[in-house]
């Protein structure tokens, strides 16, 4: 990747700081930390760009991430005046109070970019980088299983179908289900096996993409059928009415998967995908959110799909899903204003996970999310039960302080350098999956909470593991090998 990009990118974000050092509030305050975060996302990219090499790198993509959520995102709402991570009746004028909660927020995240850094850096100075090992190449006679996969696809698509089948039935027609995605909280509530009832044939059908890609040309008929299992993934997520399920649950690995069995994926081709994700975005909300808008009466579809489309920074950062940083500021509020520290309460919650709440009813309702909306938004979580973000950065120091920050983001640096060389020197073309789908819920982890993104994951991978024997056969593997992180630079 060239660096020119990121100067390029550079120069657009010192320009709009300055954009905001002229905003009326004194915003002011917030044009320095604004500034070097934005420096910091960049300089991440650039890292990433000259060492890895690699346009998925995690430090390529979590650069983007940040980038929206903790720039792009104050910038927006500084010029619209609002802030909130909820809904609009919840939302407040940004005033020269805010502002200041807005400035230690910024500093807290640039703390956390630097702790991230410094982990992934140690590791790699530990010899944590390792030569590529190419699956196609290393690949000694993993195969598929033509009865165990029969019966593995059959299975999943029938316990997916009555699920989905049933629900939509209990509901009152697809209409009235797709209406209902509006609060889906409320909807799943109780019923949280029928939500992930796709996960069975989501770990199928990725199983079998990467054995496949790792085989090399795929006959035409194959090409189809895998095809196929996709769409109905897809179909499967967007029927759950939650878009990181569709696009961080299945889309980016898949693009991991393809983009580790069979090519580099250049940013030539991540940008086009990149707008077609937006518009995936942008349109599931319009079906599964906006159109039961009393306001939206009378408008179709495609014109609610198109107008949002229209207003992109409204819908984008400008939307619910970009909140973090919204998020980050009412804790720091919070705190300001003596709030207690959790010690790890949202943590512990994941514990509780597996328990259904047949057998205790006193069972927790979730985790950081549930804790953070209920706590300061509760007429917004009254609704269904709805949860808003608490991210990664905003439940690490509500529980610890800022403290927290350091120790959890240099963690979470660490392990995504330790992830990153084993996908990169494993040549098992049946564990890639495992890593695509690890790295997908470390992205949701930070847009979300770890309840959420901690048991989602072990559900996907114990699916994985499950999958894998039923499906693969004579599985016989080469392992790549590691090497000096300099040494990977250099070639």
């Amino acid at each position: 990747m060239s660096v020119g990009r990121y100067v390029v990118g550079l120069v657009v974000a010192v320009a709009a700081g300055l954009l905001v050092a002229n905003m009326p509030g004194g915003a002011n305050a917030v044009v320095l930390p604004l500034v070097l975060v934005a420096l910091a996302c960049l300089l991440l990219g650039v890292y990433s760009g000259v060492v890895e090499r690699d346009a998925l790198a995690p430090l390529s993509i979590l650069s983007v991430l940040f980038l929206i959520v903790y720039v792009l995102r104050p910038i927006y709402v500084l010029s619209s005046g609002r802030i909130g991570p909820t809904r609009a009746i919840d939302d407040r004028w940004v005033s020269p109070e805010i502002v200041g909660y807005m400035e230690r927020a910024l500093w807290l995240v640039l703390l956390a970019l630097a702790s991230l850094f410094i982990g992934y850096v140690l590791h790699r100075a530990r010899g944590g980088g390792c030569v590529p090992a190419t699956v196609a190449a290393t690949e000694t006679g993993a195969s598929l299983s033509r009865a165990g996969t029969t019966l593995a696809v059959a299975g999943a698509v029938v316990v997916s179908a009555l699920a989905y089948v049933s629900l939509i039935r209990e509901v009152g027609g697809v209409a009235a289900y797709l209406s209902a995605l509006s609060l889906r909280s409320d909807l799943f509530f109780g019923r949280g096996y029928l939500a992930v009832a796709a996960l069975p044939l989501k770990a199928v059908t990725l199983t079998i993409l990467a054995v496949v890609l790792a085989r090399g040309a795929i006959p035409p008929r194959a090409r189809w059928a895998i095809g196929g299992l996709i769409a109905i993934v897809l179909v499967s997520d967007f029927l759950t009415g939650g878009r990181a399920a569709l696009i961080l649950g299945t889309v980016v690995p898949v693009l991991l998967i393809l983009h580790r069995t069979r090519r580099n994926i250049r940013l030539k081709v991540l940008v086009p995908v990149l707008a077609i994700v937006v518009v995936v975005f942008v349109g599931m909300r319009v079906v599964t959110r906006d159109v039961v808008h009393e306001a939206n009466r009378g408008k179709t579809r495609t014109q609610l799909v198109t107008s949002a489309l229209m207003d992109l920074p409204a819908d984008t950062v400008g939307g619910r899903d970009a909140v973090l940083f919204d998020s980050l500021t009412r804790l720091v509020e919070a705190e300001a204003h003596g709030s207690e520290i959790l010690r790890g309460r949202t943590y512990a919650a994941i514990l509780t996970f597996p328990v259904p709440r047949a057998i205790w009813a006193g069972k927790p309702l979730g985790g950081g999310n549930a804790w953070f909306t209920s706590t300061y938004y509760p007429n917004f979580y009254g609704q269904g039960n709805v949860e808003t973000s608490i991210s990664l950065l905003g439940e690490s120091y509500a529980n610890f302080g800022p403290a927290g920050v350091v120790v959890v983001f240099f963690l979470f640096g660490w392990v995504l350098s330790t992830l990153y060389a084993r996908m990169m020197g494993d040549a098992r073309a049946t564990a890639v999956p495992i890593y695509a789908v690890t790295f997908a819920h470390l992205i949701q982890i930070v847009r979300g909470d770890a309840f959420h993104a901690v048991t989602s994951w072990a559900m996907i991978v114990v699916l994985l593991l499950l999958a894998r024997p039923m499906i693969v056969r004579q599985a016989g593997f080469a392992r790549g090998t590691r090497v000096r992180p300099t040494a990977v630079a250099a070639g």
